[in-house]
């Protein structure tokens, strides 16, 4: 298989028509499908917003590229300066990784606040209605002790 080096000294292997996918690749490539396919039914039942949709979307078809021609990788990380396809691959692995910590991070402080307030009414509402039960109650006690002294008298 035929090769040439760039400016830096990395060798790259030339794509041409006859270069056969390895299983790996249309394994990944198979997957990108699948999840695309699963980011569509997402977006159509509204489980997705448009600009997450369209964030999803770059990301799977970015990684089919990347699956699919992986020579890609290198020239990409050639341009921003960093040694290897596969080296920029785990950087932004890591990036969007991080990035999505944060987001469930955020979510989950959201929710738990939520959650809290949801709690606080709730036991406000069921404090007031023993309040007014036992009032009630006391209202009927005294009406049945009355009710019990002028049989009496």
């Amino acid at each position: 298989m035929a090769g040439f080096k760039n400016s830096q000294g990395f060798i790259f292997r030339q794509i041409d028509s006859l270069n056969f996918m390895t299983l790996i690749q249309l394994l990944l490539i198979l997957l990108v499908v699948l999840f695309i396919k699963r980011l569509f039914s997402k977006f159509r039942t509204h489980e997705l917003s448009s600009g997450e949709f369209v964030a999803w979307l770059i990301l799977w078809l970015a990684v089919g590229v990347a699956a699919g021609l992986p020579d890609t990788t290198s020239y990409l990380a050639i341009w921003l300066g960093v040694g290897r396809g596969s080296d920029l691959a785990v950087y932004v692995a890591v990036v969007v990784l991080f990035y999505l910590a944060f987001r469930l991070f955020v979510r989950l402080e959201k929710l738990e606040h939520s959650l809290t307030e949801l709690v606080r009414h709730l036991s406000l509402q069921q404090a007031a209605v023993r309040d007014n039960k036992t009032i009630n109650n006391q209202a009927v006690a005294e009406q049945q002790n009355s009710s019990a002294n002028q049989q009496i008298n």
